[in-house]
């Protein structure tokens, strides 16, 4: 009695495997250049946020603490020039992307310009950005004086 030949079968195994190995390790990750857009209508926080969580999934724990930290030096930063007359929105983006995003964008595109990469919805975060301008907004207009709000709201 002839004997089935196993080594066809634990060839297509084997292979079956690494597409599944391979599949399994194909990230699922917002864009970072959306996220970047993005951070000009939601500031920079909103942007290191997110790729704070690219970083997370990409098993880059230092990076993500890193855009940890733009998070929170966002925050005061912005907290400290709410009522600037300068524009320095626009600086700290600038250098925001320059200093830290930037790298996402050049990793991802250096580590998965072939494989890809699955696309995390926007729904989420774009509801939680305008939750927090509207929490911003009216924060800042509880600390504000009624002569500030009618220079600020009547121009």
């Amino acid at each position: 009695m002839k004997q089935p030949d196993t080594s066809n079968q634990m060839a297509e195994d084997k292979l079956e495997s690494d597409e599944l190995d391979e599949w399994d390790s194909i990230p699922k990750l917002w864009n970072p250049h959306i996220a970047v857009l993005l951070s000009v209508f939601f500031t920079p926080i909103f942007g290191a946020w997110i790729l704070a969580k690219n970083w997370e999934v990409l098993e880059l724990p230092n990076r993500a603490k890193k855009s940890m930290i733009w998070v929170l030096f966002g925050i005061i930063f912005l907290s400290l020039n709410f009522a600037s007359p300068l524009p320095t929105g626009p600086f700290y983006l600038l250098v925001w992307y320059f200093v830290s995003a930037k790298a996402q964008t050049k990793y991802i595109k250096l580590n998965y310009a072939n494989t890809g990469y699955d696309k995390k919805a926007w729904g989420k975060p774009i509801l939680f950005g305008f939750a927090a301008f509207f929490a911003m907004v009216t924060i800042a207009s509880l600390y504000m004086t009624q002569s500030e709000q009618e220079e600020l709201f009547h121009r």
